[in-house]
């Protein structure tokens, strides 16, 4: 299953404090403070491994598990630039990383899905409902075009965890989906069968 998150750095610059007592002890493991405490771009750190931690979490969510919430239980060790690790219990999963002075993406890499498309795009306006609908609207015009029918009934539909799936003409897709958006950017990762 595929997980994704992305963080706006701006966004993020103006209005979250990692800095504030207590922030770190709360979010990470002590293994991850020590990363982020000896790392020349402690802020670029932070935000990698949070964002790791939601990409490995709606991945271990879409596998069935139970929803929770305590990020110190996600521990995340980093391979190298742009890859590393998260694991949820006896869970692991791998993800990737995309850093850029505008953003920090990152998504699970899942082996039975080996075809993996990802789309980012800006969004003029932070507001989470205009971003929900507009990556939403991008997601049906791909999968309008890829289907190649314009008469076709496509939605996006989340389960009671929040995990979303395509449907047309009311059948569900065998394509695995991950959604995410902050500040004035939004992705979705695609995997299919």
């Amino acid at each position: 299953m595929i997980g994704n998150d992305i963080i706006d750095i701006r966004y993020t610059k103006l209005y979250h404090n990692f800095q504030r007592i207590g922030y770190l002890q709360k979010i990470y493991t002590k293994a991850e403070q020590e990363l982020i405490n000896t790392s020349h771009y402690r802020f670029y750190t932070v935000w990698r491994l949070w964002s790791m931690k939601e990409s490995a979490y709606k991945s271990f969510i879409k596998e069935g598990n139970a929803p929770f919430f305590n990020p110190v239980k996600l521990r995340c060790s980093i391979e190298n630039n742009q890859a590393g690790y998260v694991n949820i219990g006896s869970s692991e999963y791998k993800v990737q990383t995309i850093e850029t002075d505008d953003y920090i993406f990152s998504h699970t890499i899942d082996d039975t899905r080996p075809k993996t498309s990802h789309k980012l795009i800006s969004v003029e306006k932070s507001d989470s409902d205009y971003q929900s609908i507009t990556i939403y609207n991008t997601i049906i015009a791909y999968i309008s075009k890829r289907i190649k029918s314009r008469d076709a009934i496509i939605e996006i539909i989340k389960d009671k965890n929040g995990a979303p799936s395509i449907y047309v003409d009311k059948l569900r897709l065998d394509i695995d989906l991950s959604i995410t958006h902050h500040g004035n950017y939004a992705a979705y990762s695609i995997g299919e069968a």
